[in-house]
């Protein structure tokens, strides 16, 4: 019973006045098996959801004391969301605001896509099996992601209800799904909410103060008379850093050319967030650094040739993002970087033992002749070993993956990263995703697999910068 409430939704509602049929509902429901704070959030609630799809309002929503849970019914014809305001507050105390508009959104999508009977004919005559019931579930998790992805909530703090909520014990017997079917319902509506945005006119994606996606309009409004200069931070053992390319490319800029091919190429705000980790062997490189690069651009494209070589790539709108490895000096210097002979490699990695997952990048060592840290020239070349560029960020597929790693940073403790196999290109297993073919192993020479370990603390705020 348990596993039920937790199953079903919840959401921080407000107290509502219930009316008789509303109230007799409730009571028969309490039988059964014996937060928001005003009522206008709540219904500023569900207008949000229902103004995304453009449905009418006709659900009633109900405070149901003490059934500590939330669900969607239909009663003497009437549609109603039962919630139980205690339960719902301590849900999102356990995660994040996200989590009621989810809730409720997973509520409402069962109204929408037909799935509520009549209460008190359920009780006696609903013959519909778990496996119809799981499916059915797995429609309205869709339906929820979908919806919280257009108001603006991540992939991250989606994904934080759900594990609060779902196990990936058998569900053979559960009128629920397990954790994987439910994740993957919820990527799929996520997925379908950024590519359906019409990003061109993404107010409300912009404008939520509750997403880590949100975006200071004054951030990314270009001064151009007096451009911003660098702004560094510390966040625990982050260090970030920002900058405004656009505004110092455009300051005293009168060519009208030139300022629309820079508007194409340059991005207005540049955030860099660095963290040093350490290997958990002796012999592992001492200065491994890990770097996010996030780049917002004027519009939801990017072009580097003038009108020819626009690159539509980007997966959250007017957003790139970058993943850097720097310092990682486990391989050969023999390896050397050439644009014409590289050398692949995967990495994997995995964040507080729940999320995994694998990177693709070229690897080699190249010739420093400038010596930074004392900033001078150096007389005799030294080898360096690359800074990695982990995935790739030209298709959106990867732009996309780049994007999910970030927010699960954010939420994150504990990053582990290691060597995983060098392999010879062998071109994309698919032109259209960008995504790699590694099946062509190369064993030409011996890597370490030395574990890197990279404290999480402070990512979030050096990554919302």
């Amino acid at each position: 019973m348990k596993k039920l409430l937790l199953l079903l939704l919840f959401i921080p509602l407000v107290s509502f006045g219930q009316t008789k049929t509303g109230l007799e509902l409730c009571i028969q429901y309490q039988k059964s098996f014996s937060a928001f704070s005003t009522e206008k959030e709540a219904n500023e609630s569900l207008d949000k959801i229902l103004n995304v799809i453009g449905a009418s309002k006709n659900f009633t929503l109900v405070p149901c004391d003490d059934i500590s849970n939330a669900l969607a019914v239909t009663f003497k014809g009437e549609r109603f969301i039962l919630f139980d305001e205690a339960f719902m507050r301590k849900l999102t105390q356990l995660t994040n605001n996200w989590s009621s508009l989810f809730i409720l959104a997973h509520e409402v999508g069962h109204h929408i896509n037909g799935h509520t009977r009549d209460f008190l004919l359920a009780t006696v005559l609903d013959d519909q099996s778990l496996e119809d019931r799981r499916k059915e579930e797995l429609e309205a998790d869709e339906f929820a992601s979908f919806i919280v992805s257009k108001l603006g909530a991540s992939y991250s703090q989606i994904e934080e209800t759900i594990d609060l909520i779902a196990s990936n014990e058998s569900d053979l017997y559960s009128t629920h799904p397990n954790y994987d079917k439910r994740i993957a319902a919820v990527k799929k509506g996520f997925d379908r909410g950024y590519s359906d945005s019409d990003t061109s006119s993404s107010n409300t994606y912009n404008s939520n103060e509750n997403s880590t996606e949100y975006i200071n309009k004054g951030e990314i409004k270009p001064n151009y008379e007096n451009p911003r200069g660098r702004i560094n931070a510390s966040y625990g053992n982050w260090y970030s850093s920002k900058v405004y390319p656009l505004e110092k490319m455009l300051h005293n800029q009168t060519d009208p050319f030139k300022k629309k091919e820079i508007k194409d190429s340059e991005p207005i705000k540049e955030l860099v967030a660095r963290t040093q980790g350490k290997s958990l062997s002796h012999y592992g490189s001492k200065n491994v650094e890990i770097g996010i690069k996030i780049q917002n651009y004027t519009n939801n494209y990017v072009d580097w040739n003038d009108g020819n070589g626009k690159e539509e790539y980007l997966y959250i709108p007017n957003k790139s993002f970058h993943i850097e490895l720097i310092g990682w000096a486990d391989y050969p210097k023999e390896i050397e970087y050439s644009q014409t002979n590289r050398t692949y490699a995967t990495f994997e990695y995995v964040i507080d033992g729940k999320f995994s997952g694998q990177f693709v990048t070229y690897i080699g060592w190249t010739d420093m002749f400038y010596d930074f840290e004392n900033d001078k020239e150096l007389e005799e070349p030294i080898k360096v070993p690359i800074e990695l560029q982990f995935n790739g960020w030209l298709y959106k597929s990867q732009q996309k993956e780049n994007y999910e790693f970030v927010e699960r940073l954010k939420a994150g403790k504990k990053l582990y990263l290691r060597f995983g196999k060098l392999f010879n290109w062998n071109g994309y297993k698919n032109e259209n995703t960008g995504e790699y073919d590694t099946s062509k192993t190369s064993n030409k020479y011996q890597i370490p697999k030395y574990t890197y370990e990279f404290d999480l603390t402070g990512s979030s705020k050096a990554l919302n910068h």
